[in-house]
């Protein structure tokens, strides 16, 4: 016990050292040059580059050189950042990154569960893990959410500082950039980085004027108004210089005697006195009286007495309702300023803080108001103020987990609809206003890709990432992963049983079992092996590309379709099988299998594999043959019994039908006879018929020429 603690005693000391070490070696190598107080943001930032470039190692809760975690990565230098596991919230101002990051070396950056360091000109640091180390980065590469000034730094206002070996200049709280300025007869040109072309003279760095660094965190908001009033406040340093507090010099100078002077300075609590007096509505004037009157010792005695009871019980003074159209540089009093900051914080107003009270502020308060059960007005009255500055200021967003039902549907609601914007969640594939298991899924793809812890569960942080304008979107849109559920598991369930990697029927839940067969699909599709498909995987996966199951040709109990359709009619063939065919394989055919296995000395797994199929078809083929064996033996047994039992009859019936023939041919040949002697007396007819006509036409021939001779020879004469 002696020897940890001695250890614990080194150790602490040993950091003290380091830590006065590091702030010499900035001072020393360059890196730094300034005489603003001991923290400033460029101080920080130069840490913070000391920091990588040594290759400082990430240590979870370590805070020493050369090894810290993110927080310690701050601690270590002058031990600033106030409450080390809330570094923000001890921030006296800050805002969010998607709003723009001031031009401000030594900024917190913050994101849920981690912290960095803004070095200026678009690049941050910061402590990341045990693999990375610290990692110098490009601000925007890296989802941070707020930026926040570090409790106890102080930052450039205006003037020159040296950071890494280039000037920059500051105006307004920030340095300048894309510009030139002439300071002191000399030109600079600023780039689009805020480096000066040229370096100003060393002492001009000694002259910039600096924040007040506070070394103790942001002062917390008081719940109500009553420790704010209970005095006046104090006035500004306008005021003050104008009508200053009257001293002890000043009212001897008016008073009686020196005694006088020292009888009145030993009165009883002289010092308490004049400093509650300034406190009180009219301190100076009681003073004053003191100071004029050369009363003895009892009358100043007696007027201290007054003004403390005076300053025990001041008058409380007047709250100011903060409505829309005021701004902090017009209202006395105003604090708009701190309230949006507030409002922002607690997740009600969303836009750059101002100090103006605008339509934003006055929605941003009515929606607190609802949520504090507030009368609802817009305004920031004496009862708004003191809750929204309270410890227990019911922020906007409510916690959800797994489970968790809102009865309004708003909170729940409104986080769906976000997940679906950014594609973390299908519409229809939730119940609407439970944060159901697909939400859960949802919520843990939307942090994981913004850099959060994946819970699943709505927390305040995640829903202020959420619902800001650098909320990610999901990379991978339309993958079907395990643990959902809905239309587009069942359809994966589905497909995974027609490629036979499953037999299960489809549940609409991407259980165990589903994700057995997605992993034996990735593995014989060439995949890499996870919990989801993507959406260009699922592609593919409903396409005729989709690699089937090795087992897809054996057909077994739990398959379907027409090859098992075409099995149960071949075992029907063959007497195995008698159920209906019905294309799914069911425990009847499972039974005919193993018969047929069994019969043909097969191993009886029930299992129709290649082996078994072409078993059965030959022997379809088989039976075939046979069959047709058996119809040509019957056929010709029918032939041989019909030739002997007609052997005796037919012999008759041939006499009979040759004696008949033999008449009927009689009886033809004479008919024969008759029709030849028709024909020949016909022919001769018609050829005598034929001679006399051509006798005819001669002798008419003849007569014709002697009547031509005769004519002729009457001519001649």
């Amino acid at each position: 016990m002696k020897k940890s603690l001695g250890k614990s005693v080194t150790k602490k000391i040993v950091s003290v050292a380091i830590a006065a070490a590091l702030i010499l070696s900035v001072a020393t190598t360059g890196v730094l040059t300034t005489s603003a107080s001991d923290s400033t943001g460029v101080g920080l930032s130069a840490h913070a580059l000391q920091a990588y470039n040594e290759h400082w190692s990430y240590v979870w809760g370590g805070a020493s050189y050369g090894a810290v975690d993110c927080s310690g990565l701050f601690i270590t230098y002058n031990g600033v950042g106030g409450n080390r596991t809330d570094l923000l919230g001890s921030s006296p101002e800050w805002g969010y990154v998607a709003d723009g990051i001031p031009r401000i070396h030594g900024l917190g950056l913050h994101q849920p569960y981690h912290v960095g360091i803004y070095i200026g000109s678009g690049t941050a640091i910061d402590a990341r893990d045990e693999n990375s180390g610290v990692v110098y980065h490009d601000v925007y590469s890296k989802p941070w959410v707020e930026w926040f000034k570090v409790a106890g730094v102080s930052y450039p206002t205006t003037g020159w500082v040296l950071f890494d070996g280039n000037s920059f200049y500051y105006e307004n709280g920030q340095y300048i950039v894309n510009t030139s300025r002439t300071l002191d007869g000399v030109t600079y040109y600023f780039d689009s980085n805020g480096v000066s072309n040229i370096a100003p003279p060393s002492s001009a760095y000694s002259q910039t004027d600096y924040s007040t660094a506070t070394a103790d965190p942001a002062p917390s908001k008081p719940e109500s108004s009553k420790e704010e009033t209970s005095k006046k406040p104090e006035p500004s340093k306008q005021e003050t210089s104008k009508e200053p507090e009257p001293s002890y010099e000043e009212s001897s100078e008016v008073s009686e005697p020196e005694s006088s002077v020292e009888e009145s300075s030993e009165v009883s609590e002289p010092e308490s006195s004049v400093e509650e007096s300034s406190e009180v509505s009219e301190p100076e004037s009681s003073v004053e009286e003191s100071s004029e009157v050369s009363e003895p010792e009892s009358s100043v005695e007696e007027s201290s007495k007054e003004e403390s009871e005076v300053s025990k019980e001041p008058e409380k003074p007047k709250f100011v309702t903060l409505k829309e159209g005021d701004m902090d540089e017009t209202i006395a009093d105003a604090k708009i300023t701190e309230v949006q900051q507030t409002l922002t914080k607690l997740g009600y107003y969303t836009y750059e803080v101002t100090g103006y009270y605008g339509e934003a502020t006055t929605a941003a308060v009515k929606d607190f108001q609802a949520k504090a059960g507030i009368e609802v007005t817009g305004n920031v009255d004496e009862a708004t103020w003191n809750a929204i500055f309270s410890e227990s200021a019911p922020a906007k967003y409510n916690s959800y987990k797994s489970g968790d039902f809102d009865e309004k549907q708003t909170g729940i609601k409104d986080i769906q609809n976000k997940l679906v914007s950014l594609s973390y969640l299908t519409e229809g594939e939730y119940e609407e206003g439970k944060f159901d298991g697909n939400t859960v899924i949802a919520m843990q793809l939307f942090q994981s890709a913004n850099g959060i812890e994946a819970t699943g569960e709505a927390d305040f942080n995640s829903q202020l990432v959420l619902f800001s304008g650098s909320a990610v979107g999901n990379p991978n849109p339309g993958a079907v992963i395990y643990g959902m559920s809905g239309s587009a598991v069942t359809k994966l369930q589905k497909r995974l049983k027609a490629l036979r990697y499953t037999t299960d029927e489809p549940t609409g839940v991407f259980d165990d079992a589903t994700l057995k067969a997605v992993n034996a699909y990735q593995k014989n599709a060439g995949l890499e092996v996870s919990k989801s498909l993507s959406a260009e995987e699922l592609k593919v996966f409903y396409s005729d590309k989709a690699v089937k199951s090795e087992d897809y040709d054996n057909l077994q109990i739990g398959y379907n379709g027409s090859d098992v359709k075409s099995l149960e009619s071949d075992l029907t063939k063959l007497g195995y099988y008698e159920g209906s065919i019905t294309g799914e394989f069911n425990d009847e055919l499972e039974t005919a299998v193993q018969d047929y296995q069994k019969e043909n000395k097969l191993e009886a797994n029930g299992v129709a594999d290649d082996t078994v199929r072409n078993s059965i078809t030959k022997s379809i083929a088989r039976q075939g043959s046979e069959k047709a064996q058996g119809i040509i033996t019957d056929t010709a047994s029918v032939a041989n019994e019909a030739m002997s039992g007609l052997a005796t009859s037919k012999t008759e019936k041939l006499s009979l039908e040759k004696e008949q023939s033999d008449n009927h041919l009689s009886n033809a040949r004479n008919m024969l006879y008759i029709l030849l002697g028709l024909i020949l007396v016909l022919s001769v007819s018609v050829v005598a018929a034929m001679v006399r006509s051509k006798k005819r036409m001669t002798k008419a021939m003849k007569r014709a020429v002697a009547q031509r001779h005769a004519n002729d020879n009457i001519r001649r004469f």
